[in-house]
C-alpha cells in the first residue's frame, strides 16, 4: 500500500511569533504546512524556513496571504485552497493583533480591529472548513486565545474581550463537534517572547507594564512544546506554563481574594505616578 499522506497542518498567522515557532515544530515531525499571514514578503521568507525543517519529500509548505478579518477573502481563498491542495488535519487558529490602552484613551477602531482579527477572523476561517471536517468526520481545531481571555486585565479591555469572545467560542465548539469526531483544543497562552509582545510593550499603560513585571515571559519554544504536548493527547483547554495555571486556579477558586491582591498592586502602581496621569 502506498505510504499515507502527511498530515496537512494550516496556521493563521504563521510568519512570526507562535504561529511560526508551530510551523518549525510542526515541520520537525513530519506534517505538511500550510502558513497564512498578511505581508507577503514576510510569509514567503517563514514558508522557505519551514520547508528548510523538513524530513523528507512528501511534506510540503504552503503559504497564503489573507487578511483573515475579510469575510468574503476568507471563503474565497479558503475555498479554492480545499480543492486544490485539501483539507487541513489541524487547523490553528492563531493570527490576532493588540493594542494596549486604558477604556478612557482606547480608539474605537481598535476596539473593533481586535474584535475582528482576534475573534471573526478565527469564526470565517473555522467556517470555511467545518463542512468539509464534518464530511470526514476526522479533524482538529486550535484557538490560540491568552491568559487575558481567561482572566481580566488591567489595560485590555478591548483585546480581552475578543479573546473572551474567541473562548466562548471555541468552548461552544468543542461541545458541538466532540460527537462528530472533530477535537476543538482551546490554548492560553502567558506573555511569551514574540514580536507581538515586543509591539505591544511600547504602548502598555503604566499599571500594565507593573502587571506584567510581576510574571514571566516564556520563550516560543517552551511555549510552542506545551501546546502540541497538549494538543495531542487531546485536552480542550491548554493553559501554558506553571504560573498561568495557578493564576488560573486563583482566580477560580477565590476571585475576591484574587482581586484584592490585582488591586493592590494596581493601587502601588497609581501611587508611583502624577496625579491624572496614567503613562
Amino acid at each position: 500500500m502506498p505510504a499515507a499522506a502527511p498530515p496537512l497542518v494550516f496556521i493563521t498567522g504563521g510568519s512570526s511569533g507562535i504561529g511560526l515557532e508551530l510551523a518549525r515544530q510542526y515541520a520537525r515531525t513530519g506534517a505538511s504546512l500550510c502558513l497564512v499571514a498578511r505581508r507577503p514578503d514576510v510569509l514567503a521568507h517563514a514558508a522557505q524556513e519551514v520547508q528548510s525543517l523538513c524530513l523528507n519529500p512528501d511534506q510540503k509548505v504552503h503559504y497564503l496571504t489573507l487578511d483573515i478579518s475579510k469575510r468574503a477573502d476568507v471563503l474565497e481563498k479558503l475555498t479554492a485552497f480545499q480543492e486544490s491542495v485539501g483539507i487541513p488535519d489541524i487547523l490553528i487558529n492563531n493570527a490576532g493583533n493588540v493594542q494596549p490602552a486604558e477604556a478612557v484613551n482606547a480608539q474605537l477602531d481598535d476596539y473593533e480591529a481586535m474584535i475582528q482579527s482576534n475573534y471573526l477572523g478565527a469564526v470565517y476561517v473555522t467556517k470555511a472548513f467545518l463542512p468539509a471536517m464534518i464530511a470526514r468526520g476526522t479533524g482538529c481545531i486550535v484557538n490560540i486565545s491568552s491568559m487575558a481571555g481567561r482572566v481580566a486585565v488591567y489595560g485590555y479591555t478591548g483585546y480581552g474581550a475578543s479573546k473572551f469572545a474567541l473562548r466562548g467560542f471555541g468552548e461552544a465548539l468543542r461541545s458541538e463537534l466532540k460527537p462528530l469526531g472533530i477535537q476543538v483544543s482551546n490554548v492560553y497562552p502567558a506573555d511569551t517572547d514574540t514580536p507581538q509582545l515586543a509591539y505591544e510593550s511600547r504602548y502598555k499603560p503604566h499599571v500594565t507594564k507593573v502587571l506584567a513585571g510581576t510574571a514571566n515571559v516564556m520563550s516560543p519554544q517552551a511555549a510552542v512544546r506545551q501546546i502540541i504536548a497538549g494538543v495531542n493527547k487531546g485536552k480542550s483547554t491548554i493553559i501554558i506554563g506553571f504560573e498561568s495555571k495557578l493564576f488560573d486556579r486563583l482566580h477560580a477558586v477565590a476571585p475576591g481574594l484574587f482581586n484584592w491582591i490585582m488591586d493592590g498592586i494596581i493601587a502601588r502602581a497609581l501611587r508611583g505616578l502624577p496625579q491624572g496621569d496614567s503613562k
